[in-house]
């Protein structure tokens, strides 16, 4: 039974290789040491709370992205309505991936590039949830929902010129005692005007593998998602992380 085992996992593992892809890109990276975190909490009835912060990543001196928290508990105690969420809102000419009018949660290595979907609107909701009395469950909206660290992709506007970058962030929403949290992790950008760049990219050559043939998409997913086995946060399981 043991030997049996074994080889499945050997088949899954024996379908790999390693690769490197060179591309026109000058990449300025940032590493947010020590993280920056805004958070807020609104713990009794009748009480909210909200936070911001603002992130000039191409350090022009001009923010490009205002990230927005809040938290709310509202209402009499027997009809009482808790939420909480995370937003961001592209500023000064920027703008952020989105689907269907949410910020996309990226993947490293996925691409960031001009015919991306692209969308300046403010207060874009990365993720959204509330809880009623008398509600079974959560309602629960955005694309960053996934227990798992995102890539943002964002669109520079600045001195006449398009430049395309990427802001790692973690979040998390809780309405129990309503609570929302983002926090701040890294971020890069390809200072070569209107030059693609790849979510989590930090230099000019990329390389990917030896990754792991899992061919059960939802087994698949749920380990991709799992932050403990997924650590390069990409869209495959490496031999390393397997």
């Amino acid at each position: 039974m043991k030997k049996q085992l074994q080889k499945k996992l050997y088949a899954f593992i024996v379908t790999a290789m390693i690769f490197s892809v060179s591309a026109n890109a000058q990449i300025v990276y940032t590493d947010v040491n020590p993280d920056v975190t805004i958070s807020c909490t609104a713990p009794t009835l009748n009480n909210s709370s909200s936070a911001m912060d603002s992130i000039d990543i191409n350090n022009d001196g001009v923010f490009d992205l205002k990230l927005t928290v809040g938290g709310n508990w509202v209402g009499p105690f027997q009809n009482y309505t808790k939420s909480g969420f995370v937003k961001a809102t592209p500023l000064n000419g920027s703008s952020i991936i989105s689907n269907s009018g949410y910020p996309l949660h990226l993947y490293r290595n996925d691409s960031i590039k001009s015919n991306s979907n692209w969308s300046a609107t403010a207060n874009q909701i990365l993720e959204s949830v509330s809880h009623q009395s008398n509600q079974i469950g959560n309602t629960v909206s955005g694309n960053w929902t996934l227990p798992i660290d995102g890539f943002l992709g964002i669109k520079i506007i600045s001195g006449g010129q398009t430049n395309y970058g990427w802001i790692r962030f973690s979040v998390g929403v809780a309405v129990n005692s309503p609570t929302a949290s983002c926090i701040n992790k890294e971020f890069a950008y390809n200072a070569t005007p209107n030059q693609p760049i790849l979510a989590g990219q930090t230099s000019g050559t990329i390389i990917i593998g030896p990754t792991v043939n899992i061919p059960d998409p939802s087994f698949k997913s749920t380990l991709i998602n799992n932050a403990a086995v997924n650590t390069d946060i990409d869209r495959e399981i490496q031999v390393t992380e397997a």
